[in-house]
């Protein structure tokens, strides 16, 4: 549709990691610290956040890029995967 949007904002420190995802009524993508669900209906309301937790090496979590297959949406990171199920 070539519609854009402001960016949402972030807390102190974080940064959008990786590739987001959309849908015609979700706008997904994931930070260094959680993944995001925006409802692309409702001016990318804030609908879901999940933190991401802390990988099993201990490495700082650096986010990454968000895929899904049906339910499950996935945040594939550099030293980590994250796996959720969507509601």
């Amino acid at each position: 549709s070539g519609a854009t949007a402001l960016a949402p904002e972030l807390g102190p420190a974080e940064k959008f990691s990786g590739e987001g995802l959309t849908s015609p009524t979700r706008a997904l993508f994931a930070s260094n610290r959680g993944l995001y669900v925006l409802d692309r209906t409702k001016d990318l309301y804030l609908v879901d956040y999940a933190p991401l937790a802390a990988p099993a090496d201990g490495v700082a979590t650096t986010g990454g890029s968000v895929h899904a297959r049906g339910d499950t949406v996935c945040v594939l990171g550099v030293n980590a995967l994250w796996v959720f199920r969507a509601r």
